[in-house]
């Protein structure tokens, strides 16, 4: 990966952006049939992200985020042609041993499924709460529940499910992809 990021503080905002290269423009090498053009030229793949966190108060944290992956040919085999965005917002807080954090993220776009552009809209939405006592050992009660959209797998209609923006595959099954 080839990326740069960078960072601010204004205050009680912190605000981050980065762009990161997931696979070179160009084209693909020569077909094994032997002929010497280009198989496909392209743009390549790029992730491009934006997050801004406004730190109000001890208990009121409010984040923003937004990732866009714009994947054109040449593209790795683990990633498919697809314009993906994905819009995130969180509020949490943390004081005197309480902790309570609530999240929803929704993704949308074009994914390149069976032949043809399929739209991408899904959603998801977690939540957690817990506190922390003074008991011996910090005991913690926690409770925390999420919810994603499904897909009923035709290829027709919009899917619901979340494409991974990297997805994190192996193409070897080496001692840590084993273990994990």
């Amino acid at each position: 990966l080839d990326a740069v990021r960078f960072g601010i503080q204004i205050g009680d905002v912190d605000i981050e952006t980065m762009g990161v290269l997931l696979a070179a423009p160009g084209s693909l090498p020569p077909a094994a049939s032997g002929t010497r053009e280009p198989v496909i030229k392209g743009s390549g793949a790029q992730l491009y992200g934006l997050n801004a966190s406004w730190h109000i108060l001890p208990l009121l944290n409010v984040e923003l985020t937004g990732l866009a992956r714009v994947a054109r040919d040449p593209v790795p085999g683990w990633l498919t042609p697809s314009n993906t965005f994905v819009i995130d917002g969180r509020i949490s807080g943390d004081r005197r041993g309480f902790r309570y954090a609530v999240e929803g993220a929704y993704e949308l776009g074009k994914l390149a499924s069976y032949g043809v552009n399929r739209d991408i809209g899904a959603f998801a939405l977690a939540a957690r709460a817990g506190l922390e006592t003074k008991l011996p050992l910090h005991l913690t009660f926690e409770v925390e529940g999420a919810y994603a959209s499904g897909d009923d797998g035709d290829p027709s209609s919009k899917q619901k499910r979340f494409d991974p923006i990297l997805p994190d595959t192996h193409t070897t099954l080496g001692p840590m992809s084993f273990f994990a």
